[in-house]
């Protein structure tokens, strides 16, 4: 590993363990997630199966979504937390704009 790959290695992971970065290391089968918040009654079950996708409103606990798209790595996640919400909040689907952006 080169002396610039190892510094961009180190520096993401202590981003990653910080919480503070969010990145889409691959467009190619990512998805786009939608919530409903409507329909949203606050059970957190989407935060225990994807913390780094969904989030709570500290006032009500309806959801908050930090990412809009998803890297294929994170699809599971995403489609765990949908099917583990019990008001049916949350929809993963394929993310159409793949070829858009070269991936």
């Amino acid at each position: 590993m080169g002396a610039k790959a190892k510094v961009l290695s180190l520096g993401f992971r202590w981003a990653l363990r910080a919480g503070t970065v969010s990145i889409v290391t691959s467009l190619k089968n990512s998805a786009r997630i939608r919530v409903d918040v409507d329909k949203c009654i606050g059970a957190g079950q989407c935060v225990r199966a994807a913390p780094t996708i969904f989030s709570q409103n500290d006032e009500d606990g309806i959801v908050v979504l930090l990412q809009e798209r998803v890297a294929q790595e994170l699809t599971g996640a995403a489609t765990t937390a949908a099917k583990w919400c019990p008001a049916r909040a949350i929809i993963v689907e394929p993310d159409d704009d793949d070829h858009s952006r070269g991936a």
